[in-house]
């Protein structure tokens, strides 16, 4: 049998996408989809340079108040327990009639260490970094109420010690006296009361060895260094962080291209429809 099947074309499928009719389409198109692309630029550039606010930001590293006890520096206050309280403040006093022109972006631990990093933001200029003043004297005012707390407590502490080491010096005053009666009247006594006088000075020592630290560290308090921004670590931005102009113009610049694209093809959609039901 001869063979009789020879290669035919392949008919089109009606359902793929003809390249060159689509950038037909877009070339027919070509002066709407400039004028809806400049024009949504055109309003990106208006919001970017004329409408939107201008943000300025600030940021510091403080470091925790502390005292020096011996070598080591002791802290009232942790980083971490400062931030949400101070927010909280901030919340607390914020007027909500009135238009924020500073505030608080972020506060926080920094690295698990004794410092507090502070970000604020303002719509003038220096208004960040008077936020962060702010922020800061807060926390001094935290430290200090802390700090009138630690110190009345040592201080009751202090008072008690002076109180009992003064009960046993008038101990000691009468052991001794009734040792030297003992000593003639009753000897077999002596013993007793030299143990109870030994005793008594023992724990005289003792108490004024701890009134003696007791009242170095209330020194230490005394000179205590509240909270303050490091000064090789603040940063105030001088011109705006917000808005980010080059990128709002990039994006109204894609997104108006894209919508100009999208408004072609689906107005080229309605007519090709149209004309179909017209057809039928």
């Amino acid at each position: 049998m001869s063979q009789t099947h020879q290669n035919a074309p392949t008919p089109p499928n009606e359902d793929e996408i003809d390249l060159r009719e689509l950038v037909g389409t877009l070339l027919d198109y070509k002066y709407a989809i400039a004028t809806i692309t400049a024009a949504v630029t055109a309003l990106g550039l208006l919001y970017a340079f004329v409408l939107a606010t201008p943000v300025y930001e600030a940021r510091a590293v403080a470091q925790m108040g502390y005292y020096m006890d011996g070598t080591s520096k002791r802290a009232f206050l942790k980083a971490s327990e400062v931030a949400p309280e101070v927010e909280l403040l901030l919340e607390i006093d914020r007027e909500p009639d009135q238009p924020r022109t500073a505030w608080l972006e972020r506060i926080g631990q920094l690295e698990r260490t004794a410092y507090l990093e502070i970000v604020a933001r303002s719509h003038t200029p220096g208004g960040a970094r008077e936020q962060i003043g702010e922020v800061v004297q807060m926390v001094r005012a935290m430290e200090r109420e802390q700090l009138d707390l630690a110190k009345e407590v040592r201080l009751e502490e202090l008072q008690e010690m002076r109180e009992e080491a003064a009960t046993i010096r008038v101990q000691i005053a009468a052991i001794e006296s009734a040792l030297e009666r003992a000593r003639a009247a009753e000897p077999a006594l002596v013993a007793l009361f030299t143990v109870e006088q030994q005793n008594r000075e023992r724990r005289l020592l003792s108490l004024e060895r701890d009134q003696n630290k007791l009242e170095r560290r209330i020194a230490a308090m005394e000179a205590f260094h509240p909270a303050a921004p490091i000064a090789d670590w603040i940063q105030d931005s001088q011109s705006p962080v917000a808005p980010k102009k080059k990128l709002i113009v990039a994006v109204s610049l894609v997104a108006g291209g894209m919508l100009a694209i999208f408004g072609v093809f689906f107005w080229e959609f309605a007519r090709s429809f149209s004309r179909y039901r017209q057809g039928r």
